[in-house]
């Protein structure tokens, strides 16, 4: 281990659960692992199967009985450190905690980063809530659900928004040549994917979009990377509140999704509608860092032909979008808040990264 450098125990869920959704935190993880040379504590699925582990889930929706009731992961047995550092995408999640018997003895601190919490479903996950208290600081991805979190147990709860790596997603040239016109991906408005296909086939543009729904990946690097080609080469990226897959379950509860993070270090210009809790416009508060339509906009065709009629500012925008990324929102300052709220250096990698990207900024 290099002097210095914070000894890290890093739980990831990457082997049990491999779907698209949860590549941006296993690409966070592997950040970390680059600044910190961690134990990568990876739980394997059980011979048995998932079941177990759904029964315990669901028992512990209904009783607070998760420090009794695990599930049978594979042991890990894993060493002393400074900090553990887990990263989670749901409160689910939790149950691989089974995987480290005595984690909390081994680990002088302990921080925990669950990406999905939504205010309503705090009541089904009581169980899961009783293993937030081991913990030295809870971080979550959903700013609204902080302050009903941090009355229900003793740890303290902060909002950490997501990043991104912007030494792989931001153009070495913010200013090179983008011949998508719009990228439209993951949750969208069928009004406005509509409307965008019909602008492009009128235009003639480079209308880029799903047209599958996401599963299994093949390789999470070559996934990130293939997504940060495509920002990179984006004018314009709609980019949406966030409200989980079914929103009726979540209570409607809006969030800054992983969208406006990716496409704002690619350079692309953000086009959507933010969530009404205003943190888009908090993380995103430079000149033309997000232009606002409606979710459902069917004349978004006319809004994005008077856009780009103006290369000079859509060109300014890129720019800077990029550089605010780089200097706002990389996993380097994620780590860092976490290392901040638990009282650990983060060490002489944690400076050179810094050092990294004020020279891409810089471009």
């Amino acid at each position: 281990m290099e002097s210095g450098v914070p000894r890290v125990v890093l739980l990831s869920q990457r082997h049990i659960r491999p779907w698209v959704s949860r590549l941006l935190g296993y690409e966070f993880e592997r950040v970390i692992g680059e600044l910190t040379d961690p134990f990568w504590a990876v739980p394997e699925q059980p011979r048995v199967g998932r079941m177990p582990e759904v029964l315990v889930n669901r028992l512990n929706k209904r009783l607070k009985v998760a420090s009794s009731l695990k599930a049978p992961f594979p042991r890990i047995d894993i060493p002393d450190a400074d900090l553990l550092v887990a990263v989670m995408q749901l409160p689910a999640d939790l149950t691989t905690l089974a995987a480290l018997p005595g984690w909390r003895s081994r680990c002088t601190k302990a921080v925990v980063y669950i990406e999905e919490m939504w205010s309503v479903e705090l009541d089904k996950w009581k169980g899961h809530l009783a293993l937030l208290d081991q913990f030295d600081h809870v971080f979550l991805g959903s700013q609204g659900t902080v302050a009903e979190l941090a009355a229900r147990i003793d740890t303290p709860v902060s909002y950490l928004p997501y990043g991104v790596d912007t030494t792989v997603f931001a153009p070495a040239d913010p200013r090179r040549d983008r011949p998508i016109a719009v990228t439209n991906i993951g949750r969208r408005s069928p009004v406005t994917h509509q409307a965008l296909l019909d602008w492009a086939a009128a235009g003639d543009h480079f209308y880029y979009h799903d047209t599958f729904s996401p599963g299994p990946f093949h390789d999470a690097e070559e996934h990130r990377r293939l997504l940060a080609n495509i920002m990179q080469r984006t004018q314009v990226a709609i980019a949406n509140r966030g409200i989980g897959v079914r929103p009726h379950e979540t209570g409607y509860q809006e969030e800054v999704g992983f969208r406006f993070f990716e496409a704002a270090a690619g350079g692309a210009l953000l086009v959507g509608q933010p969530p009404n809790s205003g943190a888009a416009h908090e993380l995103f508060d430079w000149e033309d860092a997000l232009i606002e339509v409606d979710f459902a906009e069917p004349d978004i065709g006319a809004m994005l032909d008077e856009l780009l009629a103006d290369p000079d500012r859509i060109t300014a925008a890129h720019v800077r979008n990029r550089r605010y990324a780089i200097e706002r929102h990389d996993h380097l300052h994620r780590f860092q808040a976490m290392c901040d709220a638990a009282g650990v250096d983060a060490g002489p990698l944690a400076a050179a990264r810094r050092a990294v990207l004020a020279d891409l900024a810089a471009v």
